[in-house]
């Protein structure tokens, strides 16, 4: 999942909110379609997913949103394995 890790890179570089809704957006769109090697994945940007869940900044408002869809998604798929 080369895409995955680039975009995981790419969460990891930018400092915009609008970049980072996107990107979890995108991740959470491979994460439904490849659950099985997403997992890892996802697992390895939890510490960023959290810290952009508890952000408080009023700018985080489209990509807090986008964190916690994911978190939700990959805690729902734990209950699964």
């Amino acid at each position: 999942m080369q895409i995955a890790e680039r975009l995981v890179v790419a969460l990891r570089s930018t400092n915009s909110f609008d970049a980072r809704g996107t990107i979890i957006e995108l991740l959470t769109k491979l994460f439904h379609k490849h659950k099985n090697c997403m997992s890892s994945i996802i697992d390895v940007v939890f510490p960023d997913l959290i810290a952009l869940s508890l952000d408080e900044d009023v700018g985080a408002g489209r990509a807090r949103l986008s964190a916690l869809k994911l978190l939700a998604c990959r805690a729902s798929s734990l209950s699964g394995e």
